[in-house]
């Protein structure tokens, strides 16, 4: 048994735990469903929604352990005739139980999924670095690759950078180039593949098909605000999605990088049908407010707190505590 301060945050941790888990196994079951799909928000809405998703569990967690702990104190419980919320043995943690294999269940799947993706960017890094060695920098500042594949794509986590080849470059007219150029400095300067690193973090702490789910979300948004950046300049969507559907095609014949890879944002590989789609859509977007979603974070947490003794007694029946 581990007691005083450390049992208390160990504790703590196990009710931050258990809310994560009851929140992440929630949000699957509102994803696998139509839900998400008939959401209408534009491209940055859906990032900002995607990322909420992600981190709500540990969001709701911290606030209902605050709510359990805060109620669990005799001087603030005594103010309320009901022990409704509260949680036994606070400062009493006991490595062989129910919270001890949950707390180190969750480590595990976290500790495990941040080492496949820093040792996935590690991977890429070094092509990255190969890559910009091999590559001149043109004027407007994209580096330009000496090859004869078809490629675009921005790449770096500390310092992203607009790559194109040289076979690619001679296929496009002035304006089919700019346009392409104007999509990647988005992502450079939005630094998109180190965003992209911190979502599949969060993300790989959901079931694996909900995690490629939302991680395919998250690139097909961030490819659709980055395209949308281009419109500024260039109102003509039919014209982007042409050029969009041009480098798709020289890609499929060669391609500089044939796989999806982490810290790589590529122009003409990723939602390509759904990229178009949206070009071409004239559908009005809905606005995204965060009061709604304070809201339902403040009642999902008084949830989580109300019934996490309830869940605690329910789990703890089989186990000897």
């Amino acid at each position: 048994m581990i007691s005083g301060l450390p049992g208390f945050l160990l504790n703590a941790l196990s009710i931050t735990v258990l809310a994560a888990v009851v929140v992440i196994l929630l949000s699957s079951v509102i994803l696998l469903s139509d839900i998400w799909q008939r959401l209408s928000l534009s491209a940055a809405d859906r990032q900002r929604a995607l990322w909420l998703i992600v981190i709500s569990p540990w969001i709701i967690g911290f606030l209902a352990t605050f709510i359990v702990v805060g109620m669990s104190q005799p001087q603030i419980a005594i103010l309320f005739e009901s022990d409704v919320i509260h949680w036994h043995h606070l400062n009493e943690f006991y490595l062989g139980s129910w919270h001890g294999v949950l707390v180190l269940s969750m480590l595990l799947i976290a500790v495990f999924t941040i080492v496949r993706v820093v040792s996935r960017l590690l991977a890429v890094m070094g092509t990255i670095d190969l890559l910009e060695d091999l590559s001149g920098r043109r004027e407007d500042g994209v580096l330009e690759l000496d090859a004869d594949s078809y490629a675009a794509f921005t790449a770096g986590i500390k310092k992203p950078n607009c790559y194109m080849t040289r076979a690619l470059i001679e296929e496009l007219d002035a304006d089919e180039y700019d346009v392409i150029r104007i999509h990647e400095f988005y992502h450079v300067q939005a630094k998109d593949p180190a965003k992209r690193a911190q979502f599949y973090v969060l993300a790989g702490l959901f079931p694996p098909v909900i995690a490629r789910f939302l991680m395919s979300q998250m690139i097909t948004a961030t490819e659709q605000a980055a395209d949308f950046s281009a419109v500024a300049k260039y109102p003509d969507r039919a014209f982007i999605a042409r050029v969009l559907l041009k480098v798709h095609h020289l890609g499929r014949r060669c391609s500089a990088i044939s796989q999806p890879s982490m810290g790589v944002c590529q122009f003409g590989a990723d939602s390509i049908e759904q990229r178009i789609h949206f070009l071409l859509s004239d559908t009005n977007y809905g606005s995204f407010s965060i009061v709604p979603v304070i809201v339902i974070f403040l009642l999902l947490a008084i949830g989580c707190a109300i019934g996490a003794d309830a869940l605690h007694h329910v789990i703890e029946l089989p186990w000897q505590h």
